[in-house]
């Protein structure tokens, strides 16, 4: 660290790890570091004040791109064969799993906001990577970017956003290769959240037969839900499955019901004698 007021430098690790991108709020200074050389890496911080170092994170996962605004640190998580953003409260000493995509880069924040470059309509990586947004005071997020070319390195303001934007390819003449890049910047004051409260449907592979009668039930729901709770009509529910297979082993006429949440609020439909087994 470089210390414009004094003019002095100063080496914050001094040790044989390898620690890249670090970020700085106040007295605190964030990085990942590889303590061995077949280790993952890890978030650590310093704080200038204390002259303490701490781990943040003691989970196994591969972690990197620490950010840090007041109390928060977030940055990206391979735990459990996925890429997430995640962030940890140093006030509340909690850890918050801030995506679900699963193909989540390079996390920024300020203030209540998130940002971070999300490749989810893009699982097959052909440079079609969007900008999206998460808001902790309302639990909503937004999806920034639309445009069919790849978005990326946000950074985040206020209620400014800026990225690396690829829609309009160029060719330098020092280049033979198509290069493409430009800085792009939204204000977000105002913006409509992406994530709704979500409304519930579903439908059969087949709503009658004899007993034992074997029925598909596939979530045809809209607004992004992450949970699903299944009422057969028959005493017997089926919690977190986006689709259920349900046997039916009497004779009767069954209400089936789906409720469906996310963190704007749930929603359930029932199919009054949907299903009937001779």
């Amino acid at each position: 660290m470089y210390d414009i007021s004094s003019s002095k430098l100063v080496r914050i690790i001094n040790n044989k790890s390898a620690s890249y991108q670090p970020a700085i709020y106040e007295n605190r200074i964030v990085w990942e570091s590889r303590p061995t050389a077949n280790g993952s890496s890890k978030i650590f911080m310093y704080d200038l004040s204390t002259e303490n170092e701490t781990q943040i994170i003691a989970d196994e996962s591969y972690q990197q791109f620490p950010a840090i605004y007041g109390d928060r640190i977030v940055w990206e998580d391979y735990r459990n064969g996925n890429k997430d953003i995640y962030m940890y409260d140093l006030s509340t000493a909690k850890e918050i799993h801030i995506t679900t995509s699963g193909l989540a880069f390079d996390p920024a924040i300020y203030g209540d906001r998130i940002v971070w470059r999300d490749n989810r309509n893009d699982k097959e990586y052909i440079e079609n990577s969007d900008i999206y947004m998460y808001d902790l005071s309302t639990h909503t997020e937004t999806q920034i970017t639309s445009n069919n070319s790849e978005q990326s390195d946000p950074a985040i303001y206020g209620d400014r956003i800026v990225w690396t934007d690829r829609r309009n390819e160029y060719t330098l003449d020092a280049v033979p290769d198509t290069i493409s890049g430009d800085i792009y910047m939204c204000t977000v004051s105002g913006i409509e959240p992406s994530i709704k409260t979500p409304v519930a449907d579903f439908f059969a592979n087949v709503t009658s037969g004899n007993a034992p009668l074997r029925v598909l039930f596939t979530d045809n729901s809209t607004g992004a839900p992450t949970f699903w709770y299944w009422d057969f009509g028959d005493g017997i529910k089926s919690k977190r499955a986006l689709n259920s297979t349900h046997t039916f082993t009497e004779p009767g006429k069954y209400d089936v019901s789906l409720t469906v949440t996310n963190e704007n609020g749930s929603n359930t439909r029932i199919i009054p004698g949907y299903i009937t087994v001779s």
